[in-house]
């Protein structure tokens, strides 16, 4: 009971000393909570006596607003203040350990050191605390009795749960933050080390993973950088932990998954506090006003960080010298190194040791770190490791997955979209297999042999999961030559179609909408049967015509995009679909939707014209034979004087030989010539001409930007009403007498 009694007594007395500091805090968690509820109430149009004529989108509306105040509103503002909290009361209620007449006394009386900490750290936890949950619950009282008289004590119960469990969020940050500043004390002698040690410890493992992931991606041709990443950069820092905490609560609260990562945080903000307590109990008094003396922590706290530091100089000496190659490039390089990392260790060595004679005091350890540093940069840029080359025997692999974002209808961000794809796809094939990891493999070596050649090679970037027979697995983002033999036995299989095409039977209920694009214009349908519906007849041509979708033969009549519920992760599918000529189905599903004019062809007669446009620079003194140049290169005319053939969506070949003389060249119909808007136009209006290329033109933009697909020149279409409509010309299929003609006009310019 004494020793009960005497601890509270010392609280109430160390509370008495810090009193300014509640008050400061009350004031601030007052100023920050319910003053700006009253102030956007105040703003609201909302009449208390006529809320019972109100509509129930008026009430909701009212309603979603107190919500996001005590959630978003809540966790946004309160994070700062917990966070704040956490490394002022640390520093604050702890100073006593900065100076030796203080160590083992309270204001002059001995008490034991556990107790003093105890006091101390209690303390530090209610003065944020207590004013902070005065003022939320001020909150919820002036917030409730609003909420309550529009909707009842429903909602107030949920907006109640709501507060509990965004204390508990700010409880557990402040408490991270908390610990980890105590750790920082403990193991210092004044401010200045202490400050460098949180530094260090909040974001020194996030700086080297950091720093080891740009050399990872700068040197290593096949690095896949995985979205799983950002996730581990957020968990190696306290300090972006809380932050990330405050996201996932705002967007995911309430689901298991949110509960078990608020398990997770809260049990590491226990493991860092018993981790100051027992530095606590071994710190020595004699540490007081003095820097680091432990050799083993101070030597980890000095290399680790010099060593990163000085791959960081070798990368800035990288941008200096613009990547100078050869001896002299590696000698510039490896400066930068050298002078980054000395400099990093030794102003710990004058921080730690808290004298400026201390920059070399440890030669050997600094002259280790530089050695290290050296080699992990030279390791990096010769891949000393074999990442690039890295290729398992055949009788190892398992499984693989791929994904190629041009081969994709998949919308979301590109790392979610290929994360999802790699982590489901599992195929088998081993012949197949084996052969586009051997070619991946060995790309970098073939690139550095015959360094001529390789430009000229148009490459598709595969990012690759390979999993092992005994478990393990491995990522890749591959740079392969666009050659069918090797990718289409992956593209064209069901389990690739199935993670980047097809749309799964689970996420067909939560499609809700869908928009139709074709020639500049955009219609949007909200229909959720249609939208299934639509779904289901495109997988069903895709499995049809799987080898004419990837290689984008056929007309493409428009674009559909799909959108599914927004999940409460924030995830949402997106799917944008190449509705092509061939595909019957969806054609079909279109028009019974309502939707049959957005799929239908153009006849000859309802178009007047059709402009053709150089689109590459022009100066106006191009000769004749430089146009025609141009205007090959833009079409994809290979020879002058050639017949140019393309594929129809059938199958059959087409030739285009007219030699009609009847066109003009400008946007207007006029029969001279013209640079509309810095573009050399050919306008062909002859109807037998318009006829023949007209099986030509797309009515949709095809985005993929692959050598395996056929590529599009941006026209325009004109019809019988004068209206201006986006067309695509595929490349290759315009003959000589329109490239000509592109020469006639600029001589008559």
């Amino acid at each position: 009971m004494t020793s009960r009694r005497l601890f509270f007594n010392a609280m109430k007395e160390d509370l008495r000393h810090k009193i300014w500091i509640f008050a400061l805090f009350g004031l601030i968690c007052f100023l920050a909570l319910p003053m700006p509820w009253l102030v956007m109430r105040s703003n609201m149009q909302a009449d208390m006596e006529k809320m019972y004529y109100y509509s129930e989108v008026e009430i909701g509306r009212e309603l979603n607003f107190a919500i996001e105040f005590l959630s978003e509103y809540l966790l946004a503002v309160g994070g700062f203040i917990a966070i704040t909290a956490g490394l002022v009361m640390g520093l604050l209620g702890f100073r006593y350990v900065f100076h030796k007449n203080k160590v083992d006394t309270y204001h002059s009386l001995p008490i034991k050191r556990s107790m003093l900490y105890g006091v101390c750290y209690v303390d530090g936890i209610l003065i944020w605390l207590l004013p902070f949950l005065l003022c939320i619950l001020l909150t919820l009282f002036l917030a409730g009795g609003y909420v309550g008289r529009l909707s009842g004590m429903g909602i107030m119960i949920k907006i109640c749960g709501l507060a509990g469990r965004n204390i508990l969020v700010l409880l557990t940050i402040f408490l991270m933050v908390y610990h980890l500043v105590l750790i920082a004390v403990m193991m210092s002698g004044n401010v200045l080390n202490t400050f460098v040690n949180l530094l260090l410890l909040g974001f020194g493992v996030c700086s080297v993973y950091g720093i080891w992931i740009i050399f990872m991606r700068y040197y290593l041709c096949t690095f896949y950088n995985r979205a799983l990443l950002g996730d581990v950069m957020i968990y190696s820092s306290p300090f972006l932990s809380a932050c990330s905490l405050i996201v996932r609560a705002a967007d995911t609260g309430g689901t298991g998954e949110f509960w078990a990562v608020l398990f997770c945080y809260f049990l590491t903000s226990a493991l860092l506090g018993m981790c100051g307590w027992i530095l606590y109990r071994k710190r020595a008094s004699e540490l007081a006003e003095q820097g680091i003396r432990n050799k083993a922590v101070t030597a980890v706290l000095r290399m680790i960080p010099s060593a990163a530091a000085g791959m960081g100089g070798w990368m800035i000496f990288i941008m200096l010298t613009d990547n100078m190659g050869g001896l002299t490039g590696a000698l510039w390089k490896s400066f930068g190194a050298v002078l980054v990392s000395v400099f990093v260790f030794g102003v710990l060595n004058v921080v730690f040791h808290m004298e400026f004679g201390a920059f070399f005091a440890h030669k050997i350890q600094m002259a280790q770190t530089v050695v290290i540093t050296l080699l992990l940069c030279f390791a990096f840029s010769g891949d000393w490791f074999g990442y690039d080359i890295y290729l398992p025997p055949k009788e190892e692999i398992a499984h693989v997955a791929v994904y190629d974002q041009q081969f994709s209808n998949r919308q979301a961000s590109y790392m979610n979209a290929s994360e999802q794809a790699l982590e489901r796809m599992k195929f088998q094939d081993e012949e197949a297999i084996y052969a586009f990891l051997e070619r991946a493999a060995n790309m970098k070596a073939w690139i550095v042999e015959n360094r001529e050649d390789a430009g000229s090679i148009n490459y598709e970037k595969v990012d690759t999961k390979v999993t092992l027979k005994n478990g393990g697995s491995y990522y890749r983002s591959y740079f392969v030559p666009a050659d069918k033999e090797l990718l289409w036995p992956l593209f064209t299989s069901r389990e690739y179609l199935e993670c980047s095409y097809l749309i799964s039977e689970e996420s067909m209920p939560e499609l809700y909408r869908f928009a139709l694009f074709r020639d500049g214009q955009k219609f949007s349908v909200e229909n959720a049967q249609a939208a299934a519906a639509l779904a289901v007849a495109y997988n069903q041509d895709v499995l049809e015509h799987v080898e004419e979708l990837l290689s984008g033969e056929g007309k493409l009549l428009a674009e559909v995009r799909l959108w599914g519920e927004k999940q409460r992760s924030g995830h949402q599918n997106v799917y944008a679909l190449g509705i092509y000529s061939f595909m019957e189905h969806t054609i079909e599903a279109l028009e019974q939707a309502g939707n049959g004019e957005w799929v239908r062809e153009w006849e000859a007669s309802e178009i007047s014209s059709v402009r053709l446009g150089m689109h590459s620079d022009q100066n106006g003194k191009e000769t004749a034979e430089e146009i025609v140049s141009k205007a090959m290169k833009e079409y994809g005319v290979k020879e002058s004087g050639e017949e140019n053939r393309q594929e129809d969506g059938a199958g059959s070949l087409q030739t285009l030989t007219s030699e009609t003389d009847y066109y003009v060249y400008n946007g207007y119909g006029a029969a001279e010539d013209m640079d509309y808007n810095g573009t050399l136009v050919v306008e062909i209006v002859d109807p037998g001409e318009i006829e023949e290329i007209l099986p030509y033109i797309n009515y949709a933009k095809d985005n993929t930007n692959s050598a395996l697909r056929r590529q599009y020149v941006n026209i325009q279409v004109i019809d019988r009403q004068g209206k201006v409509r986006e067309g695509y010309f595929p490349k290759g299929c315009l003959p000589m007498k329109y490239i000509r003609r592109f020469a006639e006009a600029a001589e008559k310019r």
